[in-house]
């Protein structure tokens, strides 16, 4: 067999193992479905199983979180049905309900957020039940799937344990973004490079806390929210090559210098000590920068200014217990 042809297999079986929980899913909950209420209800699988999908490798599904899928999911359901009686409600409410999805469902780090729920309503407007009592058999089958689909993500996790992650600390985290710095110029571990960036970017986005519109600004969540920024600002140099053409030994320079600069950081966050002499430090970097315009630069003055707003917002919590994150995969 030829080379070609072993690799494709290999890339094949990855997918298939990836995708597998997400298929069986989707299957036994169709053929529930399909055997306990009939065909015509099967339109709730798709979405119980989109849920399924962005969920069950989470370790932040709560009961909570479930009972506010229940409570969301219903109103949009209800939402759905009284869209599809009449030319001005569909328009009314096809206007408000996406609307009010966004506004309250996404995040700067989840633009998607509403995707889902947004599904529910459009699904359910296209396809809506013919009477209130199809309705409320509809409910049912939606609450239903939303208990199987706890059991199923349970399950998942019991199957799929590992042993728990130590929670990441505000330096640690940083830590972190000091070695992908390193790795930066690094061409021969460029590999490693883009597995960390990768963890780091997922561990983020499945934090439990995203900024929406009815959420409480504190420090804490100023924080999350800046070191998210500061962790996307590194697909400015990740994710495109074209600037490593002018990649020089000034560059090459600048870059570990900021990386020492972040790890001196994190060490003095670590003990205690970071305050206006870091951010003293960070300004004189910014003074005395003396590489031409272009994406590293641009690059290496956002993260400086970044990590300033950080020593800053932290500095008023320095007594306090070290900011913590979920962290998994690093």
């Amino acid at each position: 067999m030829s080379g070609w042809m072993v690799r494709g297999l290999r890339t094949f079986g990855a997918a298939l193992r990836r995708a597998l929980p997400v298929i069986l899913f989707f299957l036994s909950s169709f053929a529930i479905v399909c055997a306990v209420y009939g065909l015509q209800y099967v339109i709730v699988v798709s979405v119980v199983t989109v849920f399924f999908q962005t969920r069950y490798k989470r370790s932040d599904n709560t009961a909570v979180k479930y009972l506010r899928l229940l409570i969301i999911g219903s109103v949009l359901m209800v939402l759905g049905y009284i869209a599809s009686t009449g030319l001005a409600a569909c328009v009314v409410l096809n206007i408000c309900v996406p609307f009010v999805l966004v506004l309250t469902q996404s995040s700067r780090f989840n633009p998607k957020g509403y995707f889902t729920y947004a599904m529910l309503f459009v699904f359910l407007s296209l396809i809506p039940p013919a009477n209130p009592a199809q309705l409320f058999i509809e409910l049912i089958v939606f609450w239903g799937g939303v208990a199987y689909l706890a059991a199923a993500i349970a399950l998942y996790g019991r199957l799929t344990r590992r042993p728990a992650a130590a929670a990441l600390s505000l330096e640690r985290a940083l830590n972190e973004l000091g070695d992908l710095l390193l790795l930066l110029v690094e061409p021969d571990r460029q590999k490693e490079l883009h597995e960390r960036f990768r963890a780091l970017l997922r561990t983020l986005h499945q934090m439990s806390y995203h900024q929406q519109f009815f959420s409480r600004q504190t420090p804490d969540n100023q924080l999350h929210d800046m070191v998210s920024t500061l962790a996307q600002r590194f697909s400015y140099l990740i994710t495109d090559h074209e600037w490593r053409a002018e990649l020089d030994e000034k560059r090459i320079a600048m870059l570990r210098e900021l990386a020492a600069f972040v790890h001196a950081v994190s060490a003095a966050l670590a003990d205690g000590t970071a305050g206006e002499a870091q951010i003293v430090r960070a300004q004189a970097l910014l003074d005395g920068m003396d590489i031409p315009e272009g994406r590293v630069r641009i690059f290496s003055r956002s993260l400086l200014h970044m990590l300033t707003l950080i020593l800053r917002t932290r500095g008023v919590q320095l007594e306090d217990t070290a900011y913590p994150l979920s962290w998994g995969g690093i």
